[in-house]
Formats: C-alpha cells, sequence, structure tokens
C-alpha cells in the first residue's frame, strides 16, 4: 500500500492527502494495518468493554462507515468479508 499510517500522530498520510483520525478511528487502523484479516469479534474484544453485542456492533459499525467516508477518492477500501471480518485493500 502505497501509504503511511501513524498510529501515534493518529493519521494517515496517502496520495498527498492527511488523512486525521479520532481516537477509536486510529484504534480500528491499529488491527486493520497489521492484521491481513480480523474478525469484528476480535476487534470488539479489543475496542469495546460495554457488554452489550448490540451496542458494541452498532459502534463498531458506525467507526467504520466514518473510516470509509474518510478514505473515500483514495486507493484504500476496507472490506467486510462475510462471516470473517474486515480487511484493508489498496
Amino acid at each position: 500500500m502505497s501509504n503511511d499510517y501513524d498510529e501515534n500522530e493518529a493519521t494517515i498520510a496517502i496520495e498527498g492527502k492527511e488523512i486525521q483520525l479520532t481516537y477509536q478511528e486510529n484504534r480500528v487502523c491499529s488491527l486493520l494495518f497489521t492484521k491481513k484479516l480480523i474478525s469484528r469479534e476480535k476487534m470488539i474484544d479489543v475496542l469495546y468493554l460495554n457488554g452489550s453485542i448490540k451496542k458494541d456492533l452498532d459502534a463498531l459499525n458506525a467507526v467504520i462507515s466514518r473510516l470509509r467516508k474518510k478514505l473515500l477518492g483514495t486507493s484504500i477500501k476496507i472490506k467486510a468479508i462475510r462471516r470473517l471480518g474486515y480487511k484493508l485493500l489498496s
């Protein structure tokens, strides 16, 4: 991938564009950029301790949706793999 993800600065520099990430978006990216495929369950285990699966799934879906919007127009996509999880594509 032709990008530079900086977990400490919570940014992705891609194709001359710098994308600032929120705290939760940064946590999701730290998982996606280090794994080829990561399950929703693993993401929820790492990100949330709410105790409510429905609320945690809704929160994760919202973060993924915001990230996808921020990545529009770049070569990076977040792909949902049915029943398996998410992975980054370039």
